[in-house]
Protein backbone atom coordinates (compact mmCIF):
# COMPACT_ATOMS: atom_id res chain seq x y z
CA UNK A 1 0.00 0.00 0.00
CA UNK A 2 1.52 3.49 -1.16
CA UNK A 3 2.68 5.36 2.09
CA UNK A 4 0.02 8.66 2.02
CA UNK A 5 1.25 11.65 3.70
CA UNK A 6 -2.02 13.99 4.55
CA UNK A 7 -5.95 13.46 4.09
CA UNK A 8 -8.84 14.97 4.62
CA UNK A 9 -11.74 12.71 4.85
CA UNK A 10 -15.10 13.33 5.25
CA UNK A 11 -17.61 10.14 5.05
CA UNK A 12 -21.01 8.60 5.84
CA UNK A 13 -18.77 5.40 4.88
CA UNK A 14 -20.74 2.45 5.95
CA UNK A 15 -17.78 -0.23 6.86
CA UNK A 16 -15.82 1.59 9.80
CA UNK A 17 -13.55 -1.33 10.05
CA UNK A 18 -12.68 -1.50 6.53
CA UNK A 19 -12.30 2.50 6.13
CA UNK A 20 -9.63 2.27 9.02
CA UNK A 21 -7.77 -0.49 8.13
CA UNK A 22 -7.49 1.63 4.54
CA UNK A 23 -5.83 4.77 5.90
CA UNK A 24 -3.39 2.61 8.36
CA UNK A 25 -0.25 4.35 6.70
CA UNK A 26 -1.35 7.88 6.89
CA UNK A 27 0.63 10.52 8.88
CA UNK A 28 -1.61 13.47 9.39
CA UNK A 29 -5.66 13.27 9.31
CA UNK A 30 -8.56 15.18 9.35
CA UNK A 31 -11.62 13.07 9.85
CA UNK A 32 -15.03 14.14 9.47
CA UNK A 33 -17.06 10.80 9.90
CA UNK A 34 -20.94 11.07 9.92
CA UNK A 35 -22.56 8.80 12.17
CA UNK A 36 -25.56 8.22 10.14
CA UNK A 37 -26.02 4.35 10.82
CA UNK A 38 -23.65 2.55 13.13
CA UNK A 39 -26.00 -0.40 13.94
CA UNK A 40 -23.35 -2.89 13.15
CA UNK A 41 -21.09 -1.90 15.64
CA UNK A 42 -20.66 -4.15 18.69
CA UNK A 43 -17.50 -2.75 20.87
CA UNK A 44 -16.51 0.85 21.01
CA UNK A 45 -13.33 1.77 23.16
CA UNK A 46 -13.40 5.50 23.10
CA UNK A 47 -10.79 7.86 24.83
CA UNK A 48 -12.24 11.15 26.06
CA UNK A 49 -9.10 13.19 25.23
CA UNK A 50 -11.00 15.09 22.77
CA UNK A 51 -13.35 18.50 23.74
CA UNK A 52 -16.15 16.99 21.99
CA UNK A 53 -16.15 13.16 23.14
CA UNK A 54 -19.10 13.09 25.15
CA UNK A 55 -21.24 14.16 22.59
CA UNK A 56 -19.61 11.46 20.16
CA UNK A 57 -20.83 9.16 22.85
CA UNK A 58 -24.39 10.53 22.58
CA UNK A 59 -24.28 9.82 18.84
CA UNK A 60 -22.92 6.23 19.32
CA UNK A 61 -25.34 4.98 21.81
CA UNK A 62 -28.65 6.45 19.60
CA UNK A 63 -27.32 4.66 16.43
CA UNK A 64 -25.49 1.95 17.75
CA UNK A 65 -28.16 -0.66 18.43
CA UNK A 66 -26.11 -3.74 18.94
CA UNK A 67 -23.66 -2.05 21.14
CA UNK A 68 -22.40 -4.67 23.15
CA UNK A 69 -19.62 -3.53 24.53
CA UNK A 70 -18.87 0.17 25.49
CA UNK A 71 -15.44 1.14 27.49
CA UNK A 72 -14.50 4.76 28.36
CA UNK A 73 -10.59 4.59 28.57
CA UNK A 74 -8.26 7.84 29.01
CA UNK A 75 -5.03 6.04 27.43
CA UNK A 76 -2.06 7.25 30.00
CA UNK A 77 -0.17 8.84 27.13
CA UNK A 78 -3.01 11.16 26.17
CA UNK A 79 -3.45 12.63 29.91
CA UNK A 80 -1.35 15.35 29.39
CA UNK A 81 -3.09 16.16 26.35
CA UNK A 82 -6.92 15.63 27.38
CA UNK A 83 -8.75 18.71 26.80
CA UNK A 84 -11.80 19.26 29.44
CA UNK A 85 -14.65 18.53 27.89
CA UNK A 86 -17.78 19.85 28.62
CA UNK A 87 -19.32 16.92 29.52
CA UNK A 88 -23.22 16.46 27.95
CA UNK A 89 -26.21 15.70 30.57
CA UNK A 90 -27.06 12.17 28.91
CA UNK A 91 -30.72 13.00 30.26
CA UNK A 92 -30.89 16.27 28.14
CA UNK A 93 -29.42 15.20 24.80
CA UNK A 94 -31.70 11.87 24.57
CA UNK A 95 -35.28 11.98 24.50
CA UNK A 96 -35.43 8.30 25.25
CA UNK A 97 -33.39 5.34 26.54
CA UNK A 98 -31.52 4.11 23.72
CA UNK A 99 -31.97 0.74 22.06
CA UNK A 100 -28.27 -0.43 23.28
CA UNK A 101 -29.09 0.36 27.02
CA UNK A 102 -31.69 -1.53 27.30
CA UNK A 103 -30.58 -4.83 25.95
CA UNK A 104 -27.27 -5.94 25.82
CA UNK A 105 -24.31 -3.19 26.77
CA UNK A 106 -21.84 -4.00 29.26
CA UNK A 107 -19.31 -1.32 29.69
CA UNK A 108 -15.67 -0.45 31.29
CA UNK A 109 -14.90 2.87 32.56
CA UNK A 110 -10.86 3.51 32.90
CA UNK A 111 -9.01 6.26 34.21
CA UNK A 112 -11.75 8.23 35.60
CA UNK A 113 -11.01 11.40 37.51
CA UNK A 114 -14.65 11.15 39.26
CA UNK A 115 -15.43 14.49 38.70
CA UNK A 116 -19.68 15.12 39.05
CA UNK A 117 -20.07 15.31 35.14
CA UNK A 118 -18.43 11.34 34.84
CA UNK A 119 -20.63 10.32 37.98
CA UNK A 120 -23.55 11.52 35.97
CA UNK A 121 -22.96 10.21 33.03
CA UNK A 122 -22.04 7.04 34.91
CA UNK A 123 -25.25 6.95 37.34
CA UNK A 124 -27.46 7.70 33.55
CA UNK A 125 -26.25 4.30 31.86
CA UNK A 126 -26.27 2.31 35.23
CA UNK A 127 -30.07 3.42 35.50
CA UNK A 128 -31.20 2.71 32.25
CA UNK A 129 -29.02 -0.26 31.28
CA UNK A 130 -31.63 -2.81 32.09
CA UNK A 131 -29.62 -5.74 30.76
CA UNK A 132 -25.92 -4.84 32.25
CA UNK A 133 -24.75 -7.52 34.28
CA UNK A 134 -21.49 -5.73 34.76
CA UNK A 135 -19.82 -2.38 35.05
CA UNK A 136 -16.17 -1.98 35.68
CA UNK A 137 -15.10 1.73 37.33
CA UNK A 138 -11.37 2.27 37.16
CA UNK A 139 -10.74 5.33 39.03
CA UNK A 140 -7.32 7.58 38.66
CA UNK A 141 -6.16 8.09 42.31
CA UNK A 142 -4.21 9.85 44.63
CA UNK A 143 -4.52 9.36 48.22
CA UNK A 144 -6.01 12.57 48.21
CA UNK A 145 -8.55 11.55 46.47
CA UNK A 146 -9.49 7.88 47.95
CA UNK A 147 -12.33 9.34 50.23
CA UNK A 148 -14.11 11.22 47.79
CA UNK A 149 -13.96 8.31 45.18
CA UNK A 150 -15.43 6.07 47.94
CA UNK A 151 -18.24 8.38 48.30
CA UNK A 152 -18.57 8.07 44.44
CA UNK A 153 -19.00 4.37 44.72
CA UNK A 154 -21.40 4.48 47.16
CA UNK A 155 -23.69 6.92 45.13
CA UNK A 156 -22.94 4.40 41.98
CA UNK A 157 -23.67 1.47 44.12
CA UNK A 158 -27.12 2.89 44.56
CA UNK A 159 -27.75 3.52 40.77
CA UNK A 160 -28.05 0.01 39.68
CA UNK A 161 -30.15 -2.50 41.43
CA UNK A 162 -29.59 -5.38 38.65
CA UNK A 163 -25.81 -4.74 37.81
CA UNK A 164 -22.26 -5.98 39.36
CA UNK A 165 -20.13 -2.97 40.07
CA UNK A 166 -16.80 -3.91 39.73
CA UNK A 167 -13.95 -0.99 40.63
CA UNK A 168 -10.44 -0.77 41.25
Amino acid sequence: MPKLGEADIETTYPDINKFVTSITSVNRLSLCVRVNSAEELENLKLCPCDANWSKLLVRFLENSHNLLELEIDLNDDHIDSCVVDPLVCLENQLNYVPECLRSNLETKWTGMHGSQKEIDMLKYILRNACCLKTATILFKSTPDTEDKHKTMIQELLLSSTTCQLVFD
